[in-house]
């Protein structure tokens, strides 16, 4: 066999290896963005059907804390969003939205115990 056909070989061997790995490294990723969209709305759907069957039972004061809770988990994300997206580059919804909470906020404090931890992620 001819050095060049080793060459050819060699070169080949490589692209479909390098081929190969990057398709099973991108693929969960793909994955992932492609689908995050569904499962958001999955765990959104779930969580309103629970509230509005608390509703509908008459149990106000639990679907208060069930969507007190949600809201809590969207400030720590939200907090997340505001230190690591500069000022200028924040998105005028997502603004427009912090806003809104934190004016809820001021009028009806968190019934939730504090947590350090979340405080402190709120303060960044």
């Amino acid at each position: 066999m001819k050095r060049w056909h080793l060459v050819a070989i060699g070169v080949l061997t490589g692209v479909i290896t390098a081929g190969l790995t990057a398709y099973s490294v991108s693929r969960p990723m793909a994955e992932l963005f492609a689908y995050s969209t569904y499962v958001s709305a999955a765990s959104n759907g779930s969580l309103d059907v629970a509230v509005l069957e608390k509703l509908r039972s008459g149990d106000t004061s639990g679907a208060i804390e069930t969507m007190e809770q949600r809201l809590a988990a969207n400030e720590v994300t939200l907090a997340e969003y505001t230190h690591s997206t500069e000022a200028s580059k924040r998105k005028p919804p997502i603004v427009s939205a912090i806003a809104r909470i934190d004016e809820y906020r001021k009028q009806h404090a968190s019934p939730l115990p504090p947590n350090s931890s979340l405080e402190r992620t709120r303060e960044r």
